[in-house]
């Protein structure tokens, strides 16, 4: 199947995060894809990849793989994926791309990505007045996300929009999907960057 562009967040559309009496959508809205902004110059190899990764993915529960290249990658998940894919998040795992990922720096920082996204899990269900609550309020209270959020919403929202509505999501219910959605995706980068979130 064809993949959804963009990096909406691991869960949506699990049924649990939509209100009471909202249509229950289909197990996946994923996958989420990080892709690159630019030419790539050559990638780091798997092996250095799975050396930096070795300490932090002991303390993920979520299961990690390196891949050499994106179609490596899309064999292993079963989906089509785009040339410039750098991490790929669907189905509780992640996959890193060697051939697209430069630094050991963008390593982590997809890692710290990954983990914010599952520690919000832990904590809120995704599309509930508790999740849309928090996310609001953070980004309200701090520029730099609510820049990311826009940024975001103008690279991937329309594409988001697409997914939600071919998954079964009630049109009313969409635009607010895709603006929390943003507001996780920024972040989710910023706690990556270790930039400072107030709140």
């Amino acid at each position: 199947p064809e993949a959804a562009l963009g990096s909406a967040p691991e869960g949506v559309g699990e049924g649990t995060g939509q209100e009471e009496g909202s249509p229950a959508a289909p197990p996946e809205v994923e996958p989420k894809f990080r892709r690159s902004p630019a030419p790539q110059v050559e990638g780091l190899s798997v092996a250095a990849i799975e050396k930096a990764i070795e300490r932090p993915t002991r303390f993920l529960r979520v299961p990690v793989k390196v891949y050499e290249t994106p179609d490596e990658l899309g064999r292993a998940f079963g989906i089509s994926v785009p040339d410039d894919v750098k991490w790929l998040s669907y189905q509780g795992r992640v996959g890193l791309v060697a051939s697209n990922l430069n630094s050991t720096l963008e390593v982590q920082q997809a890692l710290w990505h990954e983990m914010f996204h599952a520690g919000l899990r832990r904590v809120l269900r995704i599309g509930s007045q508790a999740y849309e609550k928090e996310l609001s309020r953070l980004a309200l209270t701090n520029k730099n996300v609510t820049e990311r959020a826009e940024q975001w919403r103008r690279e991937f929202g329309t594409d988001f929009a697409t997914t939600l509505k071919d998954t079964g999501w009630a049109a009313d219910d969409i635009p607010r999907m895709v603006k929390l959605t943003s507001y996780e995706e920024a972040l989710a980068d910023l706690s990556g960057e270790n930039a400072e979130i107030k709140g």
